[in-house]
Formats: C-alpha cells, structure tokens, sequence
C-alpha cells in the first residue's frame, strides 16, 4: 500500500466546536460544501463523525418539484428547521443523487451520498 494513504474518505470527523445544537444519529447534516448523515446521537459542542459516501434513506420535503428521478441530482434544504431530500435546486445544497424515485407527497427519499460538494 502507498505509504502516504490517509483514510478511505468516507466519514469526516466533526470538530466538538462545530456543531451547535443537539444532534441526532442519521440526521442529515451539512459540514460547509458536503452533505452527510451523522453517526451518533449527541449534544451542542460534542464530536460526531459524518458519513459523506454510501446510501441512505432520510426525511424529506414534500409539495411541487420535491419528488426525484432515479439517477437524478438531489439536494437538501431547510425544512421546519431541519434538513431534507428535495429535487428542487432552488435554494438548495447539492448531497448527491436519487437512488430510487420519490414522488412528490413522498416524506422520505433514497439518496446516494455524493461525497464531493462538486454535484451542483
């Protein structure tokens, strides 16, 4: 193996200073530029990790345009204070793309986590 192999890249340790509320394990959260789900349970100032790779099943916003196409782009976007799945790009943050359609009544989506800010 290459001597200068650091990690796989596919979880992110979040600094204790960076998250400022209580967090939930599997809420999906944004660290700046990449969208991720937290690992573990915790609260304001504590240390978490940040799966930015793989797919996962999570809230999301419902009403016109918020459904997805498989293989299409998704986003999140604050909703009632918390972040969703959404296909709309308007004001959103790019996380990856749909891993299974979603309707637009649906409260929930299939996302395959980009792991990259570059899917905008």
């Amino acid at each position: 193996m290459a001597t200068n192999f650091i990690a796989y890249g596919n979880v992110l340790d979040v600094p204790a200073n960076i998250i400022t509320e209580a967090v939930t394990a599997g809420q999906i959260w944004a660290l700046n530029d990449v969208v991720g789900i937290l690992l573990h349970d915790g609260g304001a100032n504590a240390s978490n990790q940040l799966q930015i790779e793989g797919v996962f099943q999570g809230a999301k916003k419902t009403g016109a345009s918020s459904g997805g196409t498989q293989g299409k782009k998704a986003y999140v976007i604050a909703d009632g204070g918390v972040l969703k799945f959404t296909a709309d790009a308007t004001g959103a943050q790019a996380a990856g793309i749909h891993y299974v359609a979603s309707g637009d009544n649906d409260t929930t989506a299939q996302v395959k986590l980009a792991g990259v800010a570059a899917v905008a």
